[in-house]
């Protein structure tokens, strides 16, 4: 038993590799055995999952039997899990995306050698926990990033995932080949330092140095990244820029970011013009998709006609936008939504369908009119001020 400064942390991890259950195989209980001698604790799981035990938290704080894993696998269930947290003090990382990896790369944590298993979409890296505050579950899902800790329970191989695959080991890195390393504290830093929710919905913003450039690496093998087949470029590549718009980044970092990601994962890389066009397209429609979120979560606002002209010198606004914004003004009602159709205002200001979706894209960057074009039905147009 090892006593850390501060409140002590219990570990019953054995120091020397034991072999690991193999991943082919069906034996779960073979599987949940071995584990067992490695010194953890270990539950069945269903084919989606989820704990076969109604309550299985105690084992959170004792150490199960021979018995008792004969017992609780008894049935034959699909999956093993282990328990993360206080016993054993070993937590789980898991990244479930190839943004993920970018966003951890982007921000200079490299990540120690330590077991890790292949998941359907990323990867799980076990970690010792060397401190009390490195026990306590971190939820980010919302950036692919999850460590998991008290109360958790990790899938561990030869498992079976709903989506078709097994849960296996990477070849190099089961408990036969290495063992626990202490989770870095960096990593849990910067976990802790993430928005529990995306700027986009919590309306939160990253620190300063959470939004700074990509810092370099060393070398593009310090981290275990997933390769890219040609046909998966096109969609990584719009993931990784939808991520890093909503992490606050600007559109040349994530330029950059995704530029990385192209060269050292992408078989084979993209040109760099079609990159970077690809990810200044993916923030412009992130930008119209925020657009036209805050048109539909808040009402327009009333302003006078000295203010509106401000807005339009900010704006750098053309005349011809500017009738077309008054027009639409003139058939919106209190809550700032109009439907006129392009036939409507073409006869009212007397010009073209191109100059009126010229316009229309002129208002719509600007942030002055949210729209939503929709087929055989009438546009939908949302004002974000009305003059009164």
């Amino acid at each position: 038993m090892t006593r850390p400064s501060g409140r002590s942390i219990r570990t019953f991890v054995h120091p020397r590799k034991v072999p690991a259950p193999s991943s082919s195989g069906t034996g779960i209980l073979a599987a949940a055995l071995v584990y067992w001698q490695a010194g953890f604790n270990v539950i069945p799981l269903k084919a989606d999952k989820t704990p076969a035990l109604r309550r299985w938290r105690h084992w959170q704080n004792r150490r199960q039997r021979p018995e008792d894993v004969a017992q609780l696998f008894a049935g034959d269930p699909p999956g093993v899990g282990i328990v993360t947290g206080t016993f054993g003090s070993m937590v789980a990382l898991d990244v479930d995306s190839p943004a993920a990896e970018v966003l951890l790369i982007a921000h200079g944590i490299t990540l120690p050698i330590a077991p890790e298993v292949l998941t359907h979409r990323g990867r799980h890296l076990w970690f010792r926990a060397t401190r009390p505050e490195d026990l306590a579950p971190i939820n980010r899902t919302a950036y692919g990033l999850e460590l998991k800790g008290r109360g958790q329970y990790v899938v561990a191989p030869p498992s079976p995932h709903p989506k078709g695959r097994r849960y296996t080991w990477r070849r190099g890195r089961s408990l036969a080949d290495v063992l626990l390393a202490p989770i870095p504290a960096a990593l849990v830093d910067f976990l802790r330092g993430l928005p529990a929710r995306t700027p986009a919905k919590g309306r939160k913003q990253l620190s300063d140095q959470q939004r700074a450039a990509p810092a370099g690496f060393s070398s593009p093998w310090d981290l275990w990244l997933h390769r890219i087949p040609e046909r998966r470029r096109h969609f990584a590549r719009q993931s990784i820029a939808g991520s890093c718009f909503a992490a606050g980044y600007s559109l040349e970092d994530a330029q950059q970011i995704v530029l990385r990601v192209n060269r050292l994962q992408c078989d084979p890389p993209e040109e760099e013009r079609a990159v970077c066009a690809d990810v200044a397209d993916t923030y412009r429609w992130a930008q119209q998709q925020e657009v036209n979120r805050l048109a539909r979560t808040s009402g327009p606002q009333i302003i006078t006609w000295r203010t509106w002209r401000q807005i339009l010198r900010q704006k750098n606004v053309s005349p011809g936008a500017e009738a077309l914004a008054g027009a639409l003004m003139d058939c919106a009602n209190a809550e700032g939504r109009c439907y006129p159709g392009d036939h409507f205002l073409r006869g009212l200001l007397r010009v073209g369908y191109r100059k009126i979706a010229q316009w229309r894209a002129e208002l719509v960057r600007g942030g002055l009119v949210a729209v939503q074009i929709r087929l055989r039905h009438p546009t939908i147009y949302r004002l974000r001020f009305l003059v009164r």
